[in-house]
């Protein structure tokens, strides 16, 4: 490996879901997915989806243990920026 992973901040969407309970037509009308939040490593992205990390392990041989894995929905995605 010869350049350190770059960190960025991906800012996405998630599933939002009610109690179950009855809603005002207020509450409907204000509803909207979750925004999240990662500050990560890109493993790898395609037209799919965006494999990630956000810890690793680097050994004196130069290959890299990874943890904290998470793939995210390309469709999912509001934005990638880089620290």
């Amino acid at each position: 490996m010869n350049e350190r992973p770059v960190p960025v901040i991906i800012e996405w969407f998630d599933i939002n879901s009610s109690d179950g309970g009855w809603q005002t037509e207020d509450e409907i009308k204000n509803f909207r997915p979750a925004v999240c939040y990662d500050v990560c490593f890109v493993y790898s992205k395609n037209e799919h989806y965006v494999n990630t990390y956000s810890s690793y392990n680097l050994h004196d041989d130069g290959s890299m243990d990874y943890g904290f894995l998470t793939s995210i929905p390309a469709g999912c995605i509001r934005k990638i920026t880089k620290l």
